[in-house]
């Protein structure tokens, strides 16, 4: 993300400043890219039980506003993910699980958008 998209970096207070190197080898940098990996595994877990699922995006574009996270940004955030899935799931993976795969993260980023524009309209 941070290649691609260098002025996101600032965002994360912890990264401000790092060198790509320094950010390969960040302890800090596994730790939220495991919690952003937990939330998609939350996210699979609860794909059955849509209340739940929504509530909890929902609440997680909330807190991200705090972090000055801009809605755009989500349009970035897909496409990343994609190249991070994609090596795991190796000769499985094809235009159909692509597909599937970007539908999910933009419905995980439509919920996210909702409460962060929410928090920004209650501050």
């Amino acid at each position: 993300l941070f290649e691609k998209h260098p002025d996101l970096q600032d965002l994360f207070v912890p990264f401000r400043g790092l060198k790509s190197d320094e950010l390969r080898n960040s302890d800090r940098l596994r730790e939220h890219g495991l919690r952003v990996m937990g939330t998609i595994e939350k996210a699979i877990a609860r794909q059955h039980k849509p209340g739940k699922l929504y509530n909890m995006l929902y609440d997680l574009g909330s807190k991200h506003r705090m972090f000055d996270t801009k809605v755009e940004h989500f349009e970035f955030l897909g496409p990343v993910l994609l190249h991070s899935i994609k090596p795991a799931i190796g000769e499985k993976w094809t235009p159909e699980v692509e597909n599937a795969w970007l539908k999910f993260f933009w419905m995980i980023a439509t919920v996210m958008t909702e409460g962060m524009t929410d928090a920004l309209q209650d501050s």
